[in-house]
């Protein structure tokens, strides 16, 4: 393969490359309110990595960090090509896929003395870049998104001029099939997730399937006004369940304490995705860093603190256990009652995109129980499902992220007014 840049050695390198891509992009965009050829946004995605059973922290070199960015495509392997640089937690990879030629810079840097989240940056093509990344981590049993909840995703709405957000709203894949019995259900997800019949359930049932088309899609840009237009929907009672922000996009200047605050003329656009991509332009890269590292900052905290409360730990052998620590974690649905258990179950843990988590349910009572795991980290995570309640004890070992990956996607495609909470009924979000 064949890449023009090859002086890359330290991150000082790579904030000055990012620094230049960010200020040309804003003038092209101002003054001519489009990118010059072959120019394109810096952008910024957070990947969390949750070593396997037979790998750890420690073991990450050239050759694991080649395994783990590695992907398949039609048949086809995709390996990168990684270059070392003077900083061990800093490496170049360099990807060639359907003629293009990708580029990017992974930090693999601690925060709080947590590895687990890196940075990964680059001003390559956006929509080969994406492709690239979603099959990586698609296909990872290691690697996986950050999911920035809704509420934290509003809370930074408020760090800078709000310029434009989305809403995407979208429970259709929730929508009951009535003719989809218990029965039928059960025999499609014994078998492993990639073995399941995977046409869509419209062109299996198409005669039968009542479909409720729920959804809502918004993209809005502006001045001043779009933050106005913004609290209007949250506050319209029909829309409630519904505006759930997906992306927002600020002007960022920076905390009040911020040494970058210091000049009107450092800004950074920032436009922040659920899923954790950043894309940004503007005038300082310093800004850009500070607002990622602040969010990464957050939910590494966020991670910790469920695992630290909420995974079970057994005192005692199996024979003799003389106590339990921790506690279930509490997902309130009294908002949005679950109308059919099953077909939540078929959705949830079908082991595919975005829940990623597989399980079969058995009936109790007036509910289901589910013992699954998630096919990206290997968590145990045990549901208890009721139409009004769904709770979650996770076992020794477990991610946290699997938890927010869970709870973010039931928002975003759900109910956003849909809460978790403790035992005592103090919101974990």
């Amino acid at each position: 393969m064949v890449f023009d840049n090859q002086s890359v050695q330290d991150k000082s390198a790579v904030a000055a490359l990012l620094h230049s891509q960010m200020n040309l992009s804003y003038s092209d965009l101002r003054d001519n309110s489009q990118l010059s050829r072959n120019r394109y946004l810096v952008k910024t995605y957070v990947i969390e990595f949750t070593p396997g059973e037979n790998s750890s922290i420690t073991d990450l070199n050239e050759d694991k960090i080649e395994t783990l960015f590695s992907f398949k495509s039609k048949k086809q392997e995709h390996h990168p090509v990684i270059q070392t640089t003077g900083d061990r937690s800093l490496y170049v990879l360099r990807w060639k896929y359907n003629d293009n030629d990708i580029e990017a810079y992974l930090d693999i840097s601690p925060v709080q003395n947590d590895c687990r989240f890196w940075f990964l940056d680059s001003v390559s093509k956006a929509d080969v870049l994406d492709i690239v990344i979603k099959k990586i981590i698609n296909q990872s049993t290691e690697l996986d998104r950050i999911w920035i909840w809704p509420s934290l995703l509003k809370e930074f709405t408020q760090k800078g001029q709000l310029r434009g957000f989305d809403l995407t709203y979208d429970y259709r894949k929730f929508e009951t099939q009535e003719n989809i019995s218990q029965a039928e259900y059960r025999a499609e997800v014994e078998d492993p997730p990639r073995q399941v019949n995977t046409r869509p359930v419209e062109e299996e049932c198409e005669s039968t399937v009542k479909e409720l088309k729920q959804y809502l899609t918004l993209s809005a840009r502006g001045g001043g006004e779009v933050s106005d237009a913004l609290h209007e929907l949250f506050q319209t009672d029909s829309l409630q369940e519904k505006v759930v922000p997906s992306k927002i996009s600020i002007k960022y200047r920076g905390e009040e304490n911020s040494i970058q605050r210091v000049s009107q003329s450092n800004f950074a656009i920032e436009t922040i995705q659920y899923d954790g991509k950043f894309v940004v332009k503007g005038t300082s890269v310093l800004l850009h860093k500070e607002l990622v590292n602040e969010i990464r900052s957050r939910y590494s905290t966020k991670i910790r603190d469920i695992e630290k409360r909420h995974i079970i730990k057994i005192i005692g052998k199996e024979d003799k256990i003389t106590d339990a620590v921790g506690e279930p974690l509490y997902f309130n649905f009294e908002s949005k009652p679950i109308e059919n258990l099953i077909d939540f179950c078929k959705v949830v843990f079908s082991g595919k995109d975005p829940f990623f988590l597989w399980g079969v349910p058995r009936e109790v009572d007036d509910g289901l129980i589910v013992h699954s795991i998630d096919l990206k980290t290997g968590s145990k995570m045990n549901f208890q499902i009721y139409r009004d309640v769904v709770s979650l004890s996770l076992e020794l070992g477990s991610c946290g992220n699997s938890v927010v990956r869970f709870f973010t996607n039931i928002q975003q495609s759900f109910s956003c007014r849909i809460t978790a909470e403790d035992a005592d009924g103090v919101s974990v979000f």
